[in-house]
């Protein structure tokens, strides 16, 4: 008769003391089960414990007892208590479960493929789509259409609001402002000019503390004014040493008893004065000026007609500027006319600074990334925001003291757009390999950037 307690002694015995003791093949056949996990999922520290429990009590009710009692002790298997006593404590394997180990490199370069080719023929693909067009032939994708979306993030794909501005600043026209606007802004830092940075922002009634701790609405709001034409524009300028001093300008038309400059919406007027009077006597001699291509930023000395100006007022500035205008002209014909003469527009802004001694440097459209303004106006709203829920007569100093708060971040904002500038000029983009077929000696010229 086989009895279980007599293996597992001589078992025990084999890693103690009784080398030659004979092995069953039922108990071989439990040996080749040892890397199941019904053992080793148990950490060292719980067999540990089992070893623990059965040494504790062996002495004193024997060895199958011992083993039995170990086991209503700790609620193991008797199984699971005679392995752990015959081979002693085994360090657990970490289990890793392999997601989407069916879909191998060349579908994952299939899929983004046909993602981009959707986007191609202006269509934005769902799940269900995708999961359509590469299943369409042959199934690829061994899992549902639910499981895509994930294996979709694990490749890197995000789901997001999509960036409609990316398209525009990906055109040639737009690349090409952005690198001429690059190469004059290195060449002003190799002579070592003062860079002015200058932009307009605004303050309105309903940007406020939007997040905090509250346990009932009624007990824990803020006095936010319900209509939100209120507001309060501000417009300021700064090198890389801070804030330029005395040329703060805010204009609040809709507040009643604000102290603000001035109390009107900004206009071509209002800007032109504030550039003249505050901006231009307080900035180092041979500045450079940046500024966006805003509407009061362009005003022009004289006007130049385009494709929605009226007849009549394009014939006059043809004959204003001494060209002949043949009689019975249409309107193409006097456009065609504009363009040979190539006029140039003047702006009343650029003819100012000229003047001064300063130069103008417009930054291309889109990129408002390079003026570290942007960076400033969002601490200083959140100042605003933590000193002043509502609108009140005091708005205008809380405004003052903010931008006093941020004038020691124009360092580190300037030498972040000075990164983005260096990131941006090694995206420069080569003129294509031309090969002229029509010479006996096939050559390939490739010309160099323009600077």
């Amino acid at each position: 008769m086989f009895r279980p307690w007599e293996g597992v002694e001589q078992r025990e015995d084999v890693t103690g003391q009784r080398e030659d003791a004979p092995v069953r093949k039922e108990d071989a056949q439990v040996d080749r089960k040892v890397n199941t996990l019904c053992y080793k999922h148990y950490n060292t520290q719980a067999q540990q414990i089992v070893l623990n429990v059965y040494s504790a009590i062996r002495s004193e009710i024997g060895l199958y007892g011992a083993m039995k009692r170990t086991s209503e002790l700790t609620k193991v298997s008797i199984d699971t208590v005679k392995r752990i006593v015959r081979r002693g404590t085994v360090k657990a394997e970490k289990r890793t479960k392999e997601r989407f180990r069916k879909v191998d490199n060349f579908t994952a370069d299939v899929m983004v493929r046909k993602i981009h080719d959707f986007y191609e023929n202006n269509v934005v693909p769902t799940a269900d789509m995708l999961f359509k067009e590469i299943n369409k032939d042959e199934p690829m994708f061994p899992y549902s259409s639910r499981h895509l979306l994930n294996y979709l993030r694990s490749i890197g794909f995000k789901y997001g609001t999509l960036d409609k501005r990316r398209v525009i600043m990906a055109s040639s026209r737009l690349i090409q402002l952005r690198d001429e606007y690059l190469a004059r802004m290195r060449e002003y830092r190799r002579q070592s000019k003062s860079i002015v940075y200058l932009d307009e922002t605004w303050y309105d009634t309903h940007d406020v503390v939007k997040r905090g701790f509250y346990d009932c609405p009624s007990n824990c709001s803020l006095d936010t004014p319900v209509s939100s034409n209120n507001r309060i524009i501000i417009l300021h300028a700064g090198t890389e040493s801070g804030w330029i001093e005395n040329a703060l300008l805010l204009s609040a038309r809709n507040i009643k008893n604000c102290s603000a400059d001035y109390h009107q919406d900004m206009d071509a007027k209002l800007f032109e004065t504030w550039f003249e009077y505050q901006l231009i006597p307080n900035i180092p001699p041979n500045s450079v000026i940046v500024l966006d291509n805003a509407t009061y930023h362009r005003r022009q000395i004289e006007k130049i007609p385009n494709t929605g100006t009226r007849k009549d007022k394009i014939v006059r500035f043809l004959r204003d500027h001494y060209i002949d205008v043949p009689s019975r002209s249409t309107k193409k014909i006097l456009l065609d006319l504009m363009k040979e003469n190539n006029f140039e527009k003047r702006f009343f802004i650029d003819e100012l600074a000229t003047s001064k001694g300063h130069q103008i440097l417009r930054l291309p459209p889109y990129y408002c990334i390079f003026n570290p303004c942007e960076l400033l106006w969002g601490l200083l709203k959140e100042y605003v925001r933590n000193n002043q829920p509502n609108f009140s007569d005091n708005v205008t100093q809380i405004l003052k003291n903010g931008i006093t708060a941020t004038n020691h971040h124009w360092r580190t904002s300037c030498e972040h757009v000075r990164s983005l500038e260096n990131k941006y000029s090694r995206l420069r983009t080569h003129s294509p390999l031309i090969i002229n077929l029509g010479s006996d000696n096939s050559s390939a010229n490739s010309s160099s950037d323009s600077e």
